[in-house]
């Protein structure tokens, strides 16, 4: 996936924060890793996962009761830090 792609894929997930995987975050992450960028993600504890792509740092709480779904305000982090890094406007 090129960096046109990451920037599409970043869109996407913008239009529907209430609908948003864990496994798409990462899959995203882990392009952004292939395509340069210092990407690092650890768990912390049971129900989180803290990601670092450049020098950004975002958390993504996994504990939502009956959905996959991650919260919005979670997809909002995520965002903010892509903007940081000028993969989204």
């Amino acid at each position: 996936m090129d960096l046109h792609e990451i920037r599409q894929s970043i869109r996407d997930v913008a239009g529907r924060p209430k609908n948003v995987t864990l496994a798409e975050i990462e899959r995203i992450v882990e392009h952004l890793g292939r395509n340069g960028f210092t990407v690092r993600s650890r768990t912390a504890g049971e129900h989180a996962v803290i990601f670092h792509v450049k020098d950004e740092v975002f958390s993504v709480c996994t504990h939502n009761r009956g959905s996959k779904q991650l919260k919005p305000c979670y997809v909002r982090a995520f965002l903010k830090a892509m903007i940081e890094v000028d993969l989204y406007e």
